[in-house]
């Protein structure tokens, strides 16, 4: 009885484990599940029409860059181009390219100042003296109350010696800004170097005292080698301003030079204006008075000042 008992159990058990293995063959386990990409919200997804047409970026159109970046492009190839021992061919393609970048800021902002500036310093460098002064003169139209362009375009007539025109516009830029020494200064320099001396001298006057104004137009005077006209200038200087140390050292210079008879002070008109000579010095020794220099009425128009100017028109430099 017992070993029928015994029997069974050991039957229900093999029967029991070959069911497990049935169970396992057939119903494998499965693999962890894996992660699924999550699609994009519909709002983020970008659709593209069925007929267009996609550009590459080089078929965008470029900005328009600012006409002050144009500028400064400009500024520094004009600077290359002046670069010591740069050859011809490097030197023109580098004002070539300076020039475009001006016009290329003009077309941009017709009202840049700095561009017209710019442009025409070019063309003084390049010695291209008529795109010079069409281009100051555009400047002048764009901005008629801005001193210093009027300035600019007198200093540009005064180097080629259209003394005329120089002075029209020095006077404009004086008129704008009175009370600019530069260009006041410049006004009475170029007046003195076209020989209007007693214009040069009330124009002086207008930013400097006494002294100081026989003093600057005896400096021009002296570069224009009419010495004696320039010591009495100097004398007239200290005759004010006794103490006055640049004026005595250039008047002591003059004196220490080749001997020359000085021409009085005062002047004595001569029965034909016109036959009296001109050189003064040679005058002078002659025993011959001049007559006064001829008063022409200054018109004030712009005061500017008149930096030195190259070769035979350079404004003398003050100690």
């Amino acid at each position: 009885m017992d070993c029928r008992k015994a029997l069974w159990a050991a039957l229900g058990l093999l029967v029991g484990a070959a069911g497990c293995q049935h169970d396992i063959r057939m119903n494998p386990v499965a693999p962890p599940p894996q992660a699924q990409p999550v699609a994009p919200p519909q709002a983020a997804v970008q659709t593209i029409p069925p007929n267009a047409v996609v550009r590459k970026e080089s078929d965008l159109p470029r900005k328009t860059p600012h006409a002050s970046t144009c500028v400064a492009g400009g500024d520094f190839f004009a600077q290359q181009a002046q670069t010591p021992d740069i050859g011809e061919t490097a030197k023109t393609a580098n004002q070539e390219k300076a020039r475009k970048a001006y016009q290329q800021a003009l077309s941009i902002d017709p009202h840049y100042l700095p561009a017209y500036e710019s442009l025409a310093a070019l063309y003084v460098a390049m010695k291209d003296h008529s795109h010079a002064v069409a281009t100051y003169q555009k400047a002048a139209q764009a901005f008629p109350n801005e001193p210093r362009v009027f300035y600019e375009l007198g200093m540009c007539h005064g180097g080629e010696k259209e003394w005329d025109l120089a002075l029209r516009n020095l006077a404009r830029a004086a008129e704008l800004d009175p009370e600019n020494r530069k260009f006041v200064d410049a006004l009475g320099w170029m007046q003195a170097r076209a020989g209007r001396y007693d214009d040069s001298l009330a124009t002086f006057m207008k930013v400097h005292d006494e002294p100081e104004a026989h003093y600057k137009l005896a400096c021009m005077l002296e570069h224009l080698n009419q010495i004696e006209l320039c010591k009495q200038h100097l004398q007239a200087a200290l005759d004010k301003n006794p103490r006055m140390d640049k004026a005595q050292a250039l008047l002591a210079q003059l004196n220490a030079g080749p001997a020359a008879v000085v021409q009085p002070t005062s002047y004595t008109e001569p029965a034909d204006p016109e036959a009296a000579p001109t050189d003064v010095p040679a005058a002078a020794a002659k025993g011959v008075l001049l007559p006064p220099p001829p008063r022409f009425p200054i018109r004030y128009e712009n005061t500017t000042p008149l930096p030195a100017e190259s070769g035979d028109g350079a404004a003398p430099t003050e100690e």
